[in-house]
């Protein structure tokens, strides 16, 4: 990869907060992210559970009378640091709205080696 390809892609990176890049990097490491594969089951297990929790911190089931719901993940990318930093796109459906309408969120979950944390969780933007 040449320094203005890798230029562009940290810039996509940063703009786009880790969500909605392709990974072109080839390595692994600090700082790269990664697509994960999700046929595999336990990895896909995992990002549902990382994705349900990010909804649980978006909108509390204690403060509101409806919560969203987890429908499915979209794609996600990863990278290595002090465990994995997970880039998560998902569906959510809102049960009570009869309209069946789905939204699409992000969120950004650190698995570190003794706790999970949802450091970011938003509606995806659409530009």
């Amino acid at each position: 990869m040449t320094q203005k390809e890798m230029n562009e892609y940290h810039r996509l990176v940063k703009e786009r907060d880790g969500f909605d890049v392709t990974p072109s990097i080839k390595g692994y490491g600090k700082g790269i992210l990664m697509p994960v594969n999700l046929d595999e089951k336990k990895v896909a297990h995992k990002l549902k559970i990382f994705s349900e929790l990010a909804l649980m911190k978006y909108c509390p089931r204690e403060r509101l009378p409806t919560y969203l719901q987890f429908v499915k993940v979209v794609k996600a990318n990863y990278e290595v640091e002090y465990g994995y930093v997970y880039y998560i796109t998902f569906y959510a459906k809102d049960p009570s709205a009869g309209d069946g309408c789905i939204s699409t969120f992000q969120a950004k979950v650190w698995d570190a080696i003794s706790k999970i944390e949802v450091q970011l969780v938003r509606p995806k933007a659409y530009a």
